[in-house]
């Protein structure tokens, strides 16, 4: 018997499933593209939280959205509406513009974005260190 276990197929079908398997480029590269839409989704998350309302002004806003608009409070808390992260714009103490899915949507779609940025960059040096440890030659003698 010989050493392609008897089968005359054996090297084309090996060749076949390794042509099949995702490379270590493709997985990186798709890590890279998810990281990308995750921070074009953060993006557009956040100018949908920093523009809530149905206009400029928040007392109209929160007018039009049948909310007491409480002066005092936003002269004590005017700072809050002027942070990039977390995003508000109350009306009162109990009513926010901002949708409440917002924030906890710009903290998962920014970690997913790092994860995978860490994800391609760690599959990138591996493919590297893998391809450049293929081409060196074995043994300590020049050959």
């Amino acid at each position: 018997m010989s050493a392609d276990c008897g089968h005359p197929d054996f090297h084309e079908a090996e060749s076949i499933a390794a042509a099949q398997a995702p490379s270590w480029s493709s997985w990186s590269s798709r890590f890279a593209a998810t990281a990308g839409l995750s921070i074009v989704a953060t993006a557009l998350t956040w100018f949908v939280g920093a523009f809530a309302g149905s206009s400029m002004s928040s007392e109209e806003s929160c007018r039009q959205a049948g909310v007491t608009y409480d002066s005092a409070y936003r002269a004590v808390h005017w700072r809050e509406s002027s942070r990039w992260f977390p995003l508000h714009d109350r009306c009162n103490a109990t009513y926010d513009l901002v949708p409440a899915w917002i924030n906890p949507a710009l903290v998962l779609l920014s970690l997913l974005a790092v994860l995978c940025i860490g994800a391609a960059v760690w599959l990138a040096v591996v493919r590297h260190r893998t391809t450049s440890a293929r081409r060196r030659p074995h043994g300590n003698g020049p050959e």
